[in-house]
């Protein structure tokens, strides 16, 4: 029954590529993204950069789209 009621509807998920969030900033910022995808009914998956470099950005980033994201949100330093 939920398969069918749910075959209908858009699922949209957003996806978040970041180096880390263990500082209270950072931790932050992601609660705040999954606040605001929660408030559009929105759900969030969250993909880690392990390492430094562009590669592993890159890596990240095709994890979430793998996950056929509706959006992103990239958090890493330059």
């Amino acid at each position: 029954r939920v398969a069918k009621e749910r075959a209908g509807k858009v699922a949209w998920v957003m996806g978040v590529a970041t180096s880390s969030l263990d500082l209270h900033s950072l931790s932050q910022f992601g609660a705040a993204i999954n606040s605001r995808a929660d408030q559009l009914g929105a759900s969030v998956v969250v993909s880690m950069v392990e390492r430094r470099g562009v590669e592993a950005c890159k890596a990240a980033v095709l994890n979430l789209l793998s996950h056929r994201v509706s959006g992103l949100v990239i958090n890493y330093p330059l």
